[in-house]
């Protein structure tokens, strides 16, 4: 089915449609802020604990099972976002809440699989490379971290589909944190180092905790109404590769690679940089959060221009705030790097690297939240792949000789690739730029629904 949008609308019309995203936004950048301020004082407590190589261990062990659980869910917090947003759009509540059973039936089942297979994997490997025991202990103890992250991520983009935006933000990057670094020092007084893991599992339960109280009537006993099944599987293909190479390979993999051909003082710098540098993404992942249902909701009621307008205002506001604050940071690496001891003052560089593609990822806007939340996987999976297979190749022949830094640069390339194939994809496809900078929201502009 082929809609077509032409015009503009009046100021009055564009003002009236900002308002109640924008102060929507503000909330949750405030509790993004908090997030970002949490993880930050985790990651102080991390490496002030146990020093760059114990903070290597970390950063090894909290990347495989997060890539473990990305891959063990099968996107389903992807569709729950797009399923569920849609049909709680259109008030089919009953039909909500059978998506979102159906999907936490797969994450539970996937996770447990993955738990699993991932602590006889980490097992295998230290056997097999003949490392320390309890190095292996402290890695395979991240395992069992896997299923709730899987179980966690759904729940926190269910909230989201269901307007609950401020709540999804709390329970994915919020109160996990507070938890664990409450917790850290006691678990690791009691525990050793795999206290920190405890720690870490034990923030995780906390969230999900949280959140099956916001989501109780999802979660009542009652009649489960039949879903869209060969829909929803041919989604959850779609997110899960999506998520395999935006989430997965292109995030952890060159810490990864940097942990079979570096020291683990390198992965060390280089997770504590990457994290700083996530600070520069906060503003991006309130838009994001607060869009995600809204994008799917216009796209749906064939309402391009509203959409054009929307997303454009909110990059145009996101990055107001995030260009000086990169030059802050940038100017002051070595002193923000030095807060997390003095070993890690070398890794300003791999951090200024890392910033400066998290603020392209920020000046291009939402265009993979738009992409997939308007039925346009397909393309996001190929930006997702185009831009991985360029990191992987950077990664392969920068790491070896330039360690942290080397990862850096391959990172924020991967990133950049990935961003500016989405932005063409999103002009191609729906007819406008979200960069807010370039070109107007005016037609034509089509909007090629794949209900």
């Amino acid at each position: 089915m082929v809609m077509k949008n032409y015009g503009s609308r009046s100021l009055s019309e564009s003002t009236a449609l900002l308002n109640h995203p924008f102060f929507a936004s503000v909330a949750v950048l405030g509790i993004r802020l908090l997030s970002s301020v949490s993880a930050f004082l985790f990651t102080v407590l991390i490496t002030r604990s146990i020093g760059a190589s114990g903070a290597g261990i970390f950063f090894t062990g909290l990347s495989l099972a997060t890539v473990a659980s990305i891959l063990f869910r099968f996107g389903t917090d992807g569709a729950a976002l797009k399923y569920i947003a849609r049909e709680h759009g259109l008030d089919n509540f009953e039909l909500a809440r059978s998506y979102f059973l159906f999907g936490l039936t797969v994450s539970i089942i996937g996770g447990l699989l993955g738990t699993l297979l991932l602590y006889l994997g980490v097992w295998t490997g230290i056997r097999y490379y003949g490392l320390d025991a309890d190095y292996g202990t402290y890695l395979a103890a991240f395992s069992f971290s896997l299923l709730p992250l899987s179980i966690m991520a759904l729940m926190s983009e269910s909230l989201k589909a269901t307007d609950r935006v401020s709540m999804s933000v709390i329970v994915s990057g919020l109160i996990n944190f507070v938890v664990a670094g409450i917790l850290l020092s006691p678990m690791r007084s009691i525990f050793g180092n795999v206290g920190v893991s405890i720690a870490y599992l034990s923030g995780l339960v906390a969230a999900i905790t949280m959140a099956a109280v916001h989501l109780r009537h999802y979660l009542r006993m009652g009649p489960i109404l039949p879903v869209r099944t060969l829909d929803y599987v041919r989604s959850l293909r779609h997110f899960w590769l999506i998520s395999i190479f935006n989430r997965a390979i292109g995030p952890y993999a060159p810490l990864l690679l940097l942990s079979l051909l570096s020291t683990v003082e390198q992965v060390g710098l280089f997770g504590t940089a990457f994290r700083v540098a996530m600070v520069l993404s906060l503003f991006l992942a309130a838009a994001n959060a607060v869009l995600s249902p809204r994008i799917s909701q216009l796209y749906y009621r064939g309402e391009l221009t509203k959409l054009c307008i929307l997303t454009r205002r909110f990059a145009f506001f996101q990055n107001i705030f995030v260009v000086p604050l990169l030059v802050t940071m940038v100017v002051s690496r070595e002193q923000l790097m030095g807060l997390f001891g003095p070993e890690f003052v070398s890794g300003a560089t791999a951090f200024t690297i890392l910033a400066i593609g998290q603020v392209f990822n920020s000046l291009t806007g939402s265009v993979g939240n738009i992409l997939v939340m308007t039925g346009h996987e397909r393309e996001m999976w190929f930006s997702s792949v185009f831009g991985t297979v360029l990191m992987l190749l950077a990664s392969i022949l920068l790491v070896p000789s330039f360690a942290a830094t080397g990862a850096a640069f391959a990172t924020a390339f991967g990133v950049i690739a990935t961003n500016t194939s989405a932005l063409l994809f999103v002009r191609l496809r729906l007819g406008f730029f979200v960069v807010p900078w370039f070109l107007a929201c005016n037609g034509p502009m089509q909007n090629l629904r794949k209900d």
